[in-house]
């Protein structure tokens, strides 16, 4: 025996095509629209909010303007600021990491891009429709936690590597980058 199904008639068939239609068309233009067009900070905004992360960390960070996508975001395309450094013999405390999103001058933390993890943290600042996203951590030598949580970790601070990374970008109005 041979299953059957319910005769449908060409017409309501169209016509359900129909209704979807202006949903597919929507969700794909809104998908092409998600992309941003990053364009770097100024040289001096660069150059100063190098120097301000690199003095919060103890870590010489270098910035270089390049693509902006994806780095940090996944919806990013242009250029931007990049920042980027890794250095050993930092004396700072773990459990202060977090502090690195306090305050940076004329920006404004955006908390719901915050994310961290055993050893790291990553933190989003917005000041108009500039943003600057940081990440920073740090992991103790090769060969010496791997048995314990790094918050147990008894290599010295000094001997770890800490790696800092980021980026900064004009966005236009009203649009938000996506991780």
């Amino acid at each position: 025996m041979t299953p059957t199904r319910p005769a449908t008639s060409r017409a309501a068939t169209a016509l359900r095509l129909a209704a979807a239609l202006p949903l597919i068309l929507a969700a794909t233009a809104a998908s092409a629209q998600s992309t941003i067009t990053a364009k770097p900070l100024s040289d001096d905004d660069c150059s100063q909010l190098a120097k301000e992360t690199s003095d919060r960390t103890g870590v010489p960070v270098d910035v270089v303007v390049g693509d902006a996508g994806p780095y940090i975001f996944t919806n990013l395309d242009g250029t931007a600021c990049l920042f980027s450094g890794t250095a050993t013999g930092v004396s700072k405390n773990l459990e202060n990491l977090a502090t690195i999103g306090e305050g940076f001058e004329g920006w404004t933390r955006d908390s719901a891009y915050d994310a961290d993890a055993p050893g790291a943290t990553s933190v989003t600042f917005t000041r108009g429709n500039d943003w600057f996203a940081l990440s920073v951590g740090a992991e103790p030598p090769t060969d010496t936690c791997e048995d314990v949580m790094i918050s147990e970790c008894k290599a010295p601070l000094s001997e770890w590597t800490w790696t800092v990374s980021g980026m900064a970008f004009t966005a236009p109005a009203g649009v938000r980058p996506e991780y």
